[in-house]
């Protein structure tokens, strides 16, 4: 977690104060789709307290699938509305729209989130007792948290791609935590794509998840109006 004031990175997410800066950590941590993996987080702390017997865990997995795939189904869904919405704005206008940026990150989150879900399902297949699951429990949090942070990616595309688009609204500007949350999405983005083409260097996907967090903790100031 990031402090959503001084960007400092925050070691527990139940801190209610930033060390750094003293502020209190509150806000929402959802963006537009919410938080599928808020349920199978807590049902794997329970099952890692003894709460709950290992064979639960065989369960969850399709449980994510279909909460990642009705988040999909449900974003695919508003960026079609939304560049339909562009084109009508865009000939009223006599402007030029350009909707493939919007398409092509779609793509790319949708490819991150089954990339996620696979390895989620290798951890899950080879959690056969308590001890083993117990070894996979920090990588499920880690690929957990690479799927929270696809779904606020794709708040943002919802976002963007609104009529009359993001960076001109009623002849604003692009409000300025907006723009360096996209600022620190393209960072996480650029990590992500060093790591799976070029380096396999875990130091790139540390530096995307840092990156996303604080872009999401951008957004959530923005919309909390400060």
């Amino acid at each position: 977690m990031i402090c959503p004031y001084c960007e400092t990175i925050i070691a527990s997410e139940n801190s209610e104060f930033c060390e750094n800066c003293g502020q209190a950590l509150q806000g929402p941590k959802a963006l537009v789709y919410g938080q599928p993996i808020s349920a199978i987080h807590d049902t794997l702390q329970k099952i890692n307290c003894g709460e709950m017997s290992v064979e639960r865990a065989g369960g969850l997995f399709g449980t994510l699938m279909s909460s990642v795939q009705g988040v999909l189904d449900q974003a695919s869904e508003d960026l079609t509305e939304n560049l339909k919405g562009l084109a009508i704005h865009a000939q009223e206008h006599g402007e030029h729209h350009q909707d493939i940026d919007f398409i092509d990150d779609f793509g790319g989150v949708q490819e991150s989130l089954h990339e996620a879900l696979q390895h989620i399902g290798k951890l899950f297949g080879e959690s056969k007792n308590l001890e083993s699951f117990q070894a996979n429990l920090p990588l499920l949090e880690q690929y957990l948290g690479s799927i929270q942070d696809s779904v606020d990616q794709l708040g943002l595309i919802k976002i963007e791609s609104s009529t009359p688009g993001m960076t001109e609204y009623l002849g604003e500007p692009l409000p300025e935590q907006v723009s360096i949350a996209m600022d620190h999405y393209e960072l996480a983005i650029n990590a992500l794509v060093k790591f799976s083409d070029e380096s396999r260097n875990r130091a790139d996907i540390q530096t995307c998840l840092q990156a996303s967090e604080a872009a999401s903790a951008c957004l959530r100031k923005f919309l909390d109006g400060e």
